[in-house]
């Protein structure tokens, strides 16, 4: 067996790798098993989060930013709702999400910029 240190590497770089090929269902996996040995790690939150969207399971991606910001408020966590809200098709909320990851995070331009994509849209892509 592989050392654990050389396992959860392996774990996250598959799951980072998986997003932006849109294998969602195997981030999912990969990070809910990182998880269960760091459930307090936000970064692996955010990403299972993001994950979750992803596979437009907009439900379990909201209570994964509601634990979030419930422990520690974060920029990301309130971003991660705004893209949520958006997929499900609720284009305020997500618009009011993402005003509140802006205020968090000021400089944060990849924020701001999603936030004029999404104002520009009226609905969800489809």
């Amino acid at each position: 067996p592989l050392p654990q240190i050389v396992r959860e590497q392996a774990l996250r770089r598959r799951a980072e790798a998986a997003i932006p090929l849109q294998k969602y269902d195997v981030a999912v996996a990969d990070l809910q098993v990182l998880l269960k040995d760091k459930p307090d790690d936000q970064a692996l939150q955010l990403r299972l989060g993001m994950a979750q969207v992803g596979r437009k399971d907009t439900a379990a991606a909201l209570a994964i930013f509601d634990r979030m910001l419930a422990v520690r408020p974060s920029g990301g966590a309130f971003y991660g709702r705004g893209v949520a809200h958006f997929t499900a098709g609720d284009r305020t909320a997500a618009l009011a999400e993402l005003d509140r990851a802006i205020a968090m995070e000021p400089g944060n331009q990849a924020y701001r910029n999603v936030r004029a994509q999404i104002a520009g849209q009226p609905t969800a892509p489809k």
